[in-house]
């Protein structure tokens, strides 16, 4: 996940994290939920105000939830 006031929503922070959790031999997540223009989606105490937003935050929630959940250790 990553936001900015630009266009990108972090999209480069993303990516970088994401080479960072592979150098650490993590498992990344491949759905980003990447948010451009994040003032203009949340409100300052976190509101969510842009509600065509909710449904790519389902689906980053969805996804991430699949993913934990297969490689979960018993």
């Amino acid at each position: 996940m990553s936001g900015s006031p630009g266009g990108l929503g972090g999209v480069r922070a993303c990516l970088s994290l994401q080479h960072l959790i592979l150098a650490l031999f993590g498992i990344p997540c491949p759905y980003m939920l990447v948010t451009p223009q994040v003032t203009k989606k949340f409100a300052e105490d976190g509101t969510l105000i842009d509600g065509a937003f909710q449904n790519a935050i389902d689906t980053f929630i969805a996804e991430f939830l699949w993913l934990a959940e297969k490689i979960k250790v018993s």
